[in-house]
């Protein structure tokens, strides 16, 4: 039985409970990213609209606190969001 708990991709990342015994997951974080983003939005077949920042996609993403990619797997769960950029406008979390 798999533990499974906060999801997404911290889930992915972190090491898992099994049956009583420790199992490292092997995704980095930003393949973490990668499958939450793009390829997600891959196997959608919207990856020419979301998935990526590039120009004449939508540019609604989250801005986070904290680098992922610096704070290690285990932490990425306590990361925070400062807010999200929806249609190019900025929103601050705090003020939504």
């Amino acid at each position: 039985m798999i533990k499974y708990e906060n999801g997404g991709i911290h889930f992915l990342l972190k090491l898992v409970q099994r049956e009583g015994s420790v199992f490292p997951m092997a995704v980095s974080v930003g393949f973490g990213i990668l499958f939450a983003t793009f390829v997600s939005a891959y196997t959608l077949r919207l990856d020419h609209e979301i998935g990526s920042i590039e120009c004449g996609k939508r540019a609604d993403f989250a801005v986070l606190e904290d680098d992922p990619l610096e704070v290690g797997a285990e932490a990425l769960k306590d990361v925070g969001v400062w807010g999200v950029v929806q249609g190019g406008r900025i929103f601050e979390a705090a003020a939504l």
